[in-house]
């Protein structure tokens, strides 16, 4: 298997191949971030893998041209855009209140957990207590009648 100079050296490829053609289309070179370099290797690797199946090569670099070329067509992302947009549910009638409606039902809960809670404090129960809170209680009354 051999490996083109640009697939061996991807950086020094990007540089010497693409970088006079940067400063000229955009002025500068700083214009053209590492994230935008990420999102464009994320992008053509999405592309590699629906067109990797493809057996011819010379076919497979044309599909992935030719996906490359729709995905980056302004008419295209543009309908896309309007497309998503008109597919969005419309509400027809905005609810009223449902602030004032949800603020009440939360105050009934709390309300009922706080009747709930009460109601279950008042009966008697037994509490468990572990050696350290027995121990700690026996030390402090000791203590307390030591002094």
């Amino acid at each position: 298997m051999e490996f083109s100079r640009a697939e061996l050296y991807p950086k020094i490829h990007g540089v010497l191949a693409h970088a006079a053609d940067q400063v000229e289309l955009l002025g500068g070179i700083g214009d053209m971030l590492e994230d935008d370099l990420e999102h464009l290797h994320q992008m053509s690797q999405k592309i590699s893998y629906r067109t990797s199946r493809i057996k011819n090569v010379a076919q497979q670099a044309t599909s992935h041209s030719k996906i490359e070329a729709k995905l980056n067509n302004k008419e295209i992302i543009d309908k896309t855009k309007e497309s998503q947009l008109h597919s969005k549910r419309a509400y027809k009638k905005a609810r009223t209140g449902s602030n004032e409606q949800a603020a009440q039902a939360k105050i009934e809960r709390d309300n009922s957990r706080i009747e709930t809670l009460v109601e279950v404090e008042r009966k008697p129960h037994s509490k468990i207590v572990s050696f350290y809170e027995s121990e700690k209680a026996r030390l402090l009354e000791d203590n307390s009648t030591s002094n």
